[in-house]
């Protein structure tokens, strides 16, 4: 096979590519967010409780947890589902202010990098080099970079032949340099 070979491919994303690049990162931010508000419903709670509930925490400290989720509860649902439909709400509204033309991607692997054009002709490359991670499944291969950033790649966009090679290309051994 030649490896100077340039495999080519178009696509235009739709509302499941949208979803699909961004479940990731709401969930991590929701993660986030059930901490951090845990943390601060359990100091509110401790520091608004009865002399009977620090009694209660110093002698039964899981009761004690059990009482403050039973009181905390309503709000914290209502803070996540709030929080969730804000940030829903804040990628559709993004993605439906894309227009159309700019939706369209072009890819250019090669046996170097991968290079995506969008149609004002903004190009990135990825070189394979700077691939740590991929993650592969019937619609996207997902690249984690060195740099901790991902990239987005819709299989949808390549023939089903040059798949393979690209996926090859991204998951190539890094031989180390003397």
């Amino acid at each position: 096979m030649n490896d100077e070979r340039t495999i080519s491919g178009q696509t235009t994303m739709i509302w499941q590519d949208q979803a699909r690049s961004v479940v990731r990162p709401i969930v991590r931010v929701m993660i986030m967010f059930s901490v951090g508000m845990s943390a601060a419903l359990f100091l509110v709670w401790a520091t608004s409780c009865s002399d009977d509930d620090w009694l209660l925490l110093r002698r039964e400290p899981l009761a004690a947890l059990v009482l403050a989720a039973c009181d905390a509860w309503p709000f914290f649902a209502g803070c996540f589902v709030l929080v969730l439909v804000m940030l829903v709400g804040w990628y559709a509204r993004g993605f439906s202010r894309v227009p159309e033309a700019n939706r369209r991607i072009h890819y250019e692997a090669t046996r170097h990098g991968l290079t995506t054009r969008d149609a004002a002709n903004f190009a990135l490359t990825v070189p394979w080099t700077s691939v740590v991670r991929v993650y592969n499944s019937d619609h996207t291969m997902q690249m984690v970079l060195v740099a901790g950033a991902s990239r987005l790649v819709f299989w949808r966009a390549f023939a089903a032949e040059d798949r393979a090679q690209v996926l090859n290309w991204a998951r190539q051994v890094k031989e180390t340099e003397p």
